[in-house]
């Protein structure tokens, strides 16, 4: 082969892979996970120094989380567990919860060890007294598919069981259209759920109509299971929310602050959240519906990969 030609042909073909490799930098880097929908209560988000956007239209919604139970269940436990359920949730601050599910998902506790780490550190297994006549009532108490549920479900089930309910748990459940199910039919008696999502995503409350008042929300949410024949007991005094959530870096490239900032910089960026957040209120059709935005993709995740897709910008 002539020496000129197959220099000539491997330059063509170097340039043709260099030109290949840029489009590839540009694809990672236009595929980069920019923006992310994660808890107030993730210890990730201190840990990763997480950027998170506020919300200046007030479009998510106060949780709070209330223990759900069946009203046959109420009837038949009597008014021990309306006193259980009181006093395991006195300690349950936004400090302690985010606390919590660190170490669960940083120390990589079980959610079973934790709530008995919890119950003690906060003296409410040692002010709980066991009722022999409870033994007669069981109690499965559920949770939904995620660390601060889990933790949740632990406590409450760990609480009634000191106070001689015969307890067992079927926790992970999955979202919370799931755990409804369950509980209406029978497969559970109780479960941990927030007042802001039931509202939204049980009683058709529009993300704008939902009150901003954590009391408020609770009041209206207890109504609307009430017509389900199920009791909202009262909240935990920790409040959490979804939240847009960022790395530092990305935000000030970005230059934004609230969710806002994001209009006419949405449509490059790449939205992810979990597989639920697509149908609601209070998540990707709030952002699209209340701010107006436009992503130039939604990805859904497992909820407990929303915060590694933006550490290795997948």
């Amino acid at each position: 082969m002539n020496r000129k030609l197959w220099l000539s042909g491997l330059t063509v073909v170097l340039l043709l892979f260099s030109l290949t490799l840029a489009a590839c930098g540009d694809d990672d880097e236009s595929a980069q996970a920019n923006l992310s929908i994660v808890f107030t209560t993730d210890p990730q988000n201190e840990r990763d120094d997480l950027v998170l956007l506020k919300d200046d239209k007030g479009m998510f919604p106060p949780y709070n989380s209330t223990l759900v139970v069946r009203d046959q269940t109420i009837e038949q436990a009597g008014p021990d567990l309306e006193e259980v359920v009181t006093q395991v949730e006195k300690g349950l601050t936004g400090k302690v919860m985010s606390e919590l599910n660190a170490r669960v998902d940083l120390d990589k506790k079980t959610p079973k060890q934790v709530a008995k780490e919890y119950l003690q550190e906060s003296g409410s297994i040692q002010a709980i007294r066991s009722n022999v006549a409870n033994g007669d009532v069981t109690i499965v108490v559920g949770s939904k598919n995620f660390t601060e549920q889990k933790v949740l479900g632990e406590i409450f089930a760990q609480g009634l069981a000191a106070a001689g309910y015969d307890i067992s748990t079927e926790l992970n459940l999955g979202d919370e259209k799931t755990a409804l199910k369950a509980i209406k039919s029978g497969t559970i008696d109780a479960y941990p759920e927030y007042t802001g999502t039931a509202l939204g995503s049980f009683f058709g409350v529009a993300s704008a109509d939902i009150p901003t008042d954590p009391k408020a929300a609770f009041e209206q949410a207890k109504r609307g299971f009430a017509e389900e024949g199920l009791t909202a007991l009262p909240p935990t005094p920790f409040t959490s929310s979804n939240e847009v959530g960022l790395t530092a870096d990305t935000a000030e490239k970005l230059g934004v602050e609230k969710i806002s900032d994001l209009q006419g910089k949405s449509e490059d960026l790449t939205l992810y959240g979990s597989p639920e957040c697509r149908q609601r209120q209070d998540c990707l059709l709030g952002l699209q519906q209340v701010y107006g935005l436009k992503f130039k993709k939604f990805v859904p995740v497992d909820i407990n990969l929303r915060h590694k897709v933006l550490e290795e910008n997948q």
